[in-house]
């Protein structure tokens, strides 16, 4: 998952799936904006955070 977008709200399950760091790599370059609904979960093995992290839920 490569988020170059303005905003993504995620109020369910994301889960960037793969055995390894870069087929389940989460990255959100600048300017970017994820916000967590209260429930909401994203799954991943790794995360490169360039952009905005809001909200609750969780990361796995």
């Amino acid at each position: 998952m490569n988020h170059n977008g303005n905003n993504f709200e995620n109020n369910g399950f994301v889960w960037s799936a793969g055995e390894d760091g870069n087929s389940s790599h989460i990255q959100l370059n600048g300017g970017s904006k994820i916000v967590n609904g209260p429930l909401a979960q994203i799954r991943g093995v790794r995360f490169t955070n360039g952009g905005t992290v809001n909200g609750s839920g969780e990361f796995i």
